[in-house]
């Protein structure tokens, strides 16, 4: 069965591989490439999973996830950090996310997180129609265009 599945990342091959590998997996995938189009699609309907880069121009996945959960809280949906700066995230924001993944990753771990993350939110969550209040993405002066 599948789900829906946001995924933010300002690689442009990535996003197409990670829609490709989903959408054949039978899910309904959302690609953005950017923080501000990333927060929009979430108002526009909050996703069963949301993958996410720790690098994005402007911002980083840790920004996104922050702002996801303080705003979602128990509705948010479970995050996958997709990146190939695992080692350059602290402690301390690692707790956002559910799970990771490392750049370059395999298409089957790819699915088989997402697979795994969305049987949680289906446990853990009933979302129909909920949205996030407003879109304004969070600055964050150290993030870098790259990863």
């Amino acid at each position: 069965m599948g789900v829906r599945v946001l995924v933010v990342d300002d690689d442009a091959r990535v996003r197409a591989l990670m829609r490709r590998a989903l959408a054949a997996a039978g899910h309904e995938v959302v690609a953005c490439e950017d923080a501000q189009s990333g927060l929009a699609a979430i108002c526009e309907q909050i996703p069963d999973v949301l993958c996410l880069d720790l690098q994005i121009p402007g911002t980083s996945g840790v920004q996104i996830a922050r702002r996801v959960r303080e705003d979602l809280h128990d509705m948010a949906p479970p995050i996958l950090l997709v990146s190939g700066a695992l080692d350059e995230l602290p402690a301390e924001d690692a707790v956002l996310f559910d799970a990771t993944l490392a750049k370059p990753f395999k298409l089957d771990a790819l699915r088989r997180q997402v697979e795994r993350l969305s049987q949680t939110a289906g446990k853990q969550r009933k979302r129909s129609g909920s949205r996030l209040a407003a879109v304004t993405v969070p600055e964050d002066d150290d993030a870098s265009a790259a990863g």
